[in-house]
């Protein structure tokens, strides 16, 4: 069995309708930089690799999930409790040498209803410092999109969104600007943020080394594809969006650490007006 699957001609020719519109100005073809690939095996040396820069960079805060979830979410598609339909993605971008430039790893959660959006979680998206600035994050946030659509998503019904680190004026300077740094790409490729003072969201605790089982405030930065001018989301798709990551995560996580956020969905199930788009890298 091949370990990998080039994606680069097929994305780079479905670009113009599956890329975020301020991508679009920005965009080269995935081609010109090397290989695109899903892992398509937990156990290959492309998936040591791509574990293991994910898990130098994200692991250090909390961000990363254990080996073992990340493993068997790539084995197979699985269910929800809810009956949702999650498939779990790890691509990778190899230059002419083989040298590893880029991972990205999502999960496109496919509705039990039809009436239901597809939500599509950017989980992690690393360029190696030495290939950053040349436009490969337009490709990084282009593939789940593919990816959705190829697991049976209608495109003009599909969300992606990202789990972003609030604002922190503790940080050091050097960090803060990372922060907003990313957060302005988002922003100028077309994604909005649920506004955080009704949403509320935080991330379930990762780790089981915290018997509080922490979680960790995050901002959703959302991409409703083919709606990115609208200046507001419903309530029940918000809260939508929100199920979807927690159903997800009550896969793998401690009972404990879903107990500690549900608290917050079910303040958002009261919330019943439209619930306001933001600029990502606003202070609200």
């Amino acid at each position: 069995m091949a370990e990998v699957h080039d994606l680069s001609t097929r994305l780079h020719g479905a670009w113009q309708d599956l890329a975020a519109p301020g991508d679009r100005a920005r965009w080269l073809p995935p081609e010109r930089f090397g290989v695109l690939s899903h892992v398509s095996r937990p156990d290959g040396t492309r998936f040591r690799s791509a574990y293991d820069a994910l898990f130098d960079v994200f692991g250090p805060a909390g961000e990363m999930e254990p080996e073992p979830v990340i493993r068997e979410r790539l084995r197979v598609a699985r269910h929800t409790a809810t009956g949702d339909t999650l498939h779990y993605r790890l691509a990778t971008m190899t230059d002419e040498t083989g040298t590893q430039i880029t991972v990205r790893d999502h999960t496109v959660i496919h509705p039990v209803t039809e009436e239901n959006e597809t939500v599509v979680h950017l989980s992690h998206a690393l360029v190696l410092p030495a290939f950053r600035g040349r436009g490969l994050g337009a490709i990084l946030r282009t593939l789940p999109l593919l990816d959705a659509i190829d697991t049976g998503a209608d495109p003009c019904r599909v969300t992606l969104v990202a789990e972003m680190e609030p604002h922190n004026p503790d940080a050091d300077a050097a960090t803060r600007d990372d922060q907003h740094r990313r957060l302005r790409v988002y922003e100028s490729a077309g994604f909005r943020m649920l506004d955080p003072g009704v949403v509320g969201y935080a991330q379930p605790c990762f780790t089981g080394e915290d018997p509080a089982h922490t979680p960790l405030p995050m901002r959703l930065v959302v991409r409703r594809v083919r709606r990115e001018k609208e200046p507001t989301c419903p309530a029940d798709e918000a809260v939508r969006i929100v199920e979807s990551l927690y159903g997800m995560y009550a896969m793998d996580l401690a009972r404990a650490a879903i107990e500690t956020v549900s608290p917050r969905l079910e303040h958002l199930r009261e919330h019943d007006a439209p619930v306001r788009l933001l600029p990502p890298s606003s202070d609200a």
